[in-house]
Order: structure tokens, then sequence, then C-alpha cells
């Protein structure tokens, strides 16, 4: 999947209805846009969509600072995937292990979010990244490394995050 198809399966959502938000910061050359549960970061060069425009139109589109958030945000431990899921109220939950300053952790990723960038298909093209002390309660990246990159927040399984 590319930016441009990103973008336009996000219109799609705004005018759908989904709350959505936005940021961009042309002095950073990133934008970001997304649900609150994940979003998109990509190139400001890259974005054809005006979001002021189309946020003036609809009120389900917000714009949130959101890029100095992103830039502080600390990517340090590899996950990688156990190749496990589970079903969950929540729905299909992947399961991702990775080391931090406590061990080795859990973190689950809803796969719908894993689905809507390809990973699923060829998820040797993705890095996954999680946060050195708690990555099971804060956001994760993953890397496509052409055209975007994806910050997904993951599912709190009760009892299963703390350790292996």
């Amino acid at each position: 999947m590319n930016s441009w198809k990103l973008q336009n399966k996000f219109v799609d959502k705004v005018l759908k209805g989904e709350n959505l938000f936005w940021d961009l910061s042309k002095e950073e050359g990133l934008c970001l846009f997304g649900d609150y549960y994940h979003f998109y970061v990509i190139p400001v060069n890259d974005v054809y969509i005006d979001f002021p425009e189309i946020g003036n139109r609809y009120r389900n589109l917000n714009k949130v600072s959101m890029v100095d958030g992103y830039k502080k945000m600390l990517f340090e431990s590899n996950a990688s995937d156990t190749l496990t899921s589970m079903t969950k109220d929540k729905g299909t939950l992947r399961e991702f292990e990775y080391t931090d300053v406590n061990g080795v952790r859990l973190l689950y990723i809803n796969e719908i979010y894993l689905k809507e960038f390809g990973y699923m298909k060829d998820p040797e093209r993705f890095r996954v990244l999680a946060h050195f002390k708690d990555g099971y309660k804060k956001p994760v990246m993953f890397f496509d490394g052409k055209d975007f990159t994806a910050v997904v927040l993951p599912v709190v399984v009760g009892g299963k995050n703390n350790g292996v």
C-alpha cells in the first residue's frame, strides 16, 4: 500500500462520518492522519488532501496537535510476531513479543489494523518497534519504509501483558 491509497481510504472514512484527526507541520515535513486507535505519518510533499478545507466541511475531522507528540515517542525495542492470535470481544488480536527493562513482554495489536496496511500479506516488509519500558501500553510503530509509517495503539489484554 502507498500513501495515495491511504489518503483515498481516509477520505472515504471522512465521508462515512467516522471520527478522525489530522495534523500537519511544514517545518517538520510531516503529516499525521488517522483515527484515535492508529494513524499514519507521511511526508508533507506527498499530501494531496486539503485537510483544513475538508475539516471545515466535516465536523468528524478534527485538527489535533500530534506532530510534536509523535516526535517525542520512543520506539527503541524490536517486537517480534509470535504468529499467535486470539479472539476477544475487541476482535482478533495478534501477539507480539519484545524485551524491555523488566524482561520479555507481550503486546497485542488488533488484526484489523495490520490488514489495513498489508502486514498480514507481507510481514517481512515491516519492522515493528515498541517503547522500551512499557510498550504494551504505548503506541507501536510499524515501518513500511517507502511511503508511510503506521503507528498503532496496542490492545491491553488483562493479565497477559505483564510478561511471559
